[in-house]
């Protein structure tokens, strides 16, 4: 039985070879009859160039149990080859499906500005944020001067960018040459130009501007400007002489405060 096999054949097939099976060697071109056991008591497997088993299914494999070589049939389409280690027998095993499993606890933890829902999942579930209620006339920013994660802040100065708009700088002007004059909301935040010799009365309407608007009003000629109309302190304000500017600030519903080069 010395040299090497160049092929194995079983007669019939079987889930275990047990030894006592008659197989057929060709050996240097010469067949021989001798049962499993003698074979593999004259050949290691690491001398065999080729082993079939007569009518097994392809994909069947050939390992070494406990007490000799066993023949596993081919496992089904998905399955992979298992094994526990040493001492044990390999076996085909079908693997979970990816993406499935159990979850024992999930918890989502976000910063104080967001408020979480759903937390934590210990089956099933969704987890889910939003943003948390914040103190009026706060923004989300880096810190004002450094570096650092965002929160909600006071805005400062130094958060704007430094640009120099002229047209910022500029007022509008609208020139009278009348002794009347009602004013109107475009007059809001410019310089209003009354020139005529005679006294020139000035009505601003009710209901018409918002806190905050500013009218400014030149006296150009010799005819001095007193205003009237809702409430001004002081009461009908008067520019005091050719050159002067007087000043109408809407602070509150149909009121004004009146200031400037004033009679």
């Amino acid at each position: 039985m010395a040299g090497k096999l160049s092929e194995l054949r079983v007669s019939a097939p079987a889930s275990t070879i047990a030894g006592t099976e008659l197989v057929e060697v060709t050996q240097s071109g010469v067949s021989k009859a001798a049962t499993v056991a003698e074979l593999l008591a004259s050949q290691s497997l690491d001398g065999l160039s080729d082993v079939t088993v007569a009518s097994a299914a392809q994909g069947a494999i050939l390992y070494r149990a406990s007490s000799g070589w066993v023949h596993l049939a081919a496992g089904t389409s998905g399955q992979v080859l298992t094994t526990s280690g040493a001492g044990a027998n390999p076996s085909w095993a079908t693997p979970s499906s990816p993406g499935t499993g159990t979850v024992t606890s999930v918890a989502l933890s976000l910063p104080a500005e967001l408020t979480v829902s759903g937390s934590p999942v210990t089956s099933s579930g969704t987890l889910s944020a939003t943003w948390a209620n914040q103190t009026a006339a706060k923004v989300l920013a880096s810190p004002a001067s450094s570096t650092g994660a965002p929160s909600f802040r006071a805005l400062e100065s130094t958060d704007l960018p430094s640009h120099s708009h002229p047209e910022a700088q500029r007022i509008g002007i609208n020139n009278q040459t009348g002794t009347t004059y009602t004013a109107v909301l475009s007059d809001a935040g410019k310089m209003l130009r009354c020139s005529n010799s005679s006294a020139i009365a000035l009505t601003l309407p009710t209901g018409t501007y918002t806190v905050g608007d500013v009218i400014m009003v030149r006296q150009v000629g010799a005819g001095q400007i007193t205003a009237s109309g809702g409430t001004i302190s002081p009461t009908s304000p008067k520019t005091r002489a050719q050159g002067s500017v007087m000043s109408l600030h809407y602070v509150a519903t149909d009121t004004w405060d009146a200031s400037g080069d004033l009679a």
